[in-house]
């Protein structure tokens, strides 16, 4: 059984990790473990040699490596680096197991082990309990991130039932680059369960005011790929038209409330007002793995191959 240290009272958290996720996570290792539970119906194919059986394990293990840890860097609240590595070699070991027992009806010895060493941290700026988009001292307007090389993940959950009723004085995200284009969210209500976001952009067309339906009162935006998981229909313009570092700053931070989650690869590129979230603080920073590092072992009577390879985690703005 794979772990993530689940605790019921992080819903919250888990709701604004588990929609922008799906996509990796659930299609991913829904597709393993169905493949596990059914072996009667799918197995291993057999129509080429024991060499493309390893291919095909060695990317298994890849996927799913890094569909593990992409969940774990996202499941609670890390304060540093030993109890997340802790976490994530167990999920590993997990996953690793069930992979030996799907490979063994075949003939075939395999292990994957994760190498904390080698594996590469980024940093991850997280308002893991609902609040207005303040920093922690109540100042509306404020940088969460300057200047950095990429952005791998950034996602937020809006309450719906407490945004600004027009985009005048609304929530607003400003990413930027250092050339001096930009794409802008501006997040307001409409009633009746819909929320507006008007998109200011100075890179390319999409500009304009897209609308999303709530679900239980909020809404969930990826602006890395500017959806929303629960509205697939509506695509906003992304932060990924942006060349070159990024810079991220909230306005009007009173005038909604939800969570959020950055990820970015260099620690030295946030706010150095946020709180470390070793401490109690919301909004804090903390650890999460950019790029794992994982070896994969593939043994069968014709076949010994051991690869050591660096996956990266997110599939970033760069």
């Amino acid at each position: 059984m794979v772990r993530t240290g689940f605790d019921p009272e992080r819903r919250g958290q888990v709701l604004l990790v588990g929609a922008v996720a799906i996509a990796f996570v659930i299609v991913g290792l829904a597709v393993l473990f169905n493949a596990v539970t059914y072996t009667g119906q799918t197995t291993v194919p057999e129509a080429g040699s024991s060499l493309d059986d390893a291919s095909q394990f060695d990317f298994e293990a890849r996927r799913g490596a890094r569909e593990l840890v992409l969940r774990v860097n996202h499941d609670g609240v890390y304060g540093a680096k030993p109890p997340l590595a802790s976490d994530v070699a167990a999920n590993v070991s997990d996953y690793s197991a069930v992979l030996g027992a799907r490979y063994s009806g075949h003939g075939a010895a395999v292990n994957v082990t994760f190498d904390n060493a080698t594996s590469e941290y980024g940093r991850r700026i997280v308002q893991a309990q609902a609040r207005s988009f303040t920093d922690d001292t109540g100042t509306n307007n404020w940088q969460l991130v300057d200047e950095s090389d990429s952005v791998g993940w950034f996602a937020l959950t809006v309450n719906g039932t407490n945004v600004a009723e027009n985009s005048a004085n609304a929530f607003a995200i400003n990413v930027s680059n250092d050339t001096g284009e930009y794409v802008e969210y501006r997040i307001y209500g409409k009633g009746g369960g819909v929320v507006n976001v008007s998109v200011d952009t100075s890179v390319g067309s999409g500009g304009g005011v897209y609308q999303f339906n709530t679900t239980r009162g909020h809404v969930v935006f990826d602006l890395i790929d500017g959806t929303s998981p629960m509205n697939l229909s509506a695509r906003m313009p992304s932060i990924r038209r942006l060349d070159g570092t990024y810079t991220v700053t909230f306005r009007n931070g009173d005038r909604a409330s939800g969570l959020y989650s950055i990820v970015v690869p260099s620690d030295d590129r946030i706010n150095g007002s946020i709180a470390a979230c070793s401490t109690p603080s919301n909004p804090c920073h903390g650890p999460a793995i950019w790029n794992v590092t994982v070896t994969t072992h593939y043994r069968s009577p014709t076949v010994n191959v051991t690869h050591n390879q660096t996956i990266p985690v997110y599939n970033s703005t760069t």
